[in-house]
């Protein structure tokens, strides 16, 4: 299970880093307004960003999900050590 948290917590990582570049990129499209970077490009770039942060909210409720699993596997270990006392 901890392999699978840490897989978890390196992807976030990940996610987030690819995250602060597209905004980077989007705030300088809108910020910058120049004539070369037409709307599509914004929308793409937006596209893009909507994605990784669905994607990020997903691991997210992932990682949310593991730590309840683990909670639950040490809850069903402890209960069975009381049964084999």
């Amino acid at each position: 299970m901890e392999n699978k948290t840490s897989y978890l917590a390196a992807k976030i990582d990940g996610l987030d880093l690819t995250l602060q570049v597209i905004q980077r990129e989007l705030t300088h499209i809108k910020n910058a307004k120049m004539d070369r970077i037409n709307n599509a490009d914004q929308r793409v770039l937006q596209g893009a960003y909507n994605l990784a942060k669905r994607e990020v909210d997903c691991i997210l409720q992932l990682d949310h999900e593991v730590y309840l699993l683990n909670k639950i596997n040490s809850a069903i270990i402890v209960e069975r050590e009381k049964l084999t006392l």
